[in-house]
């Protein structure tokens, strides 16, 4: 009976033997699958990252160009508005509105009032006239209008 202990013994140390080399074989094919896995996981990743850093350089660079569109029109119109009040003769001025005091023909001052002012709907109007308005239109086609 030894013999057959033995022989029991040697068959079930190979298929341990067996069944240890399998494992190894699936533990090192799971590792090989589990590195390439992670490797496209970090590709896709990446890929990710570079569009998004893309995306948000064309935002902010739209941006940019469109605010400097806007501030370059604002300071054209304020250096117009610049020299015009630096245009303004102060004695010529008061000398208006001395002579609108006292008109040659004495009309009343409600009448003064009424030449002067312009009723609410006229003044609208010259307001919207005054508007300048400024088209902008974006590398992706987006159109952009500007008034002031």
């Amino acid at each position: 009976m030894a013999s057959r202990a033995n022989i029991y013994i040697k068959y079930r140390t190979n298929f341990t033997f067996v069944l240890l080399h399998q494992a190894e074989s699936e533990l090192q094919r799971a590792s090989l699958d589990a590195t390439r896995t992670t490797r496209q996981l970090e590709e896709t990743i990446d890929n990710f990252e570079k569009q998004k850093i893309k995306d948000i350089k064309n935002i902010f660079s739209e941006f940019i160009t469109i605010e400097m569109l806007f501030h370059g029109k604002a300071l054209e119109i304020y250096t117009a508005a610049y020299q015009n009040i630096q245009n303004i003769d102060e004695n010529e001025d008061l000398e208006v509105f001395r002579s609108s005091l006292y008109p040659p023909d004495y009309q009343s001052r409600l009448d003064i009032v009424r030449a002067n002012s312009k009723s609410p709907l006229q003044r609208t109007g010259s307001l919207k006239a005054s508007l300048r308005t400024v088209q902008v239109k974006t590398s992706k086609g987006i159109k952009i209008i500007l008034s002031f």
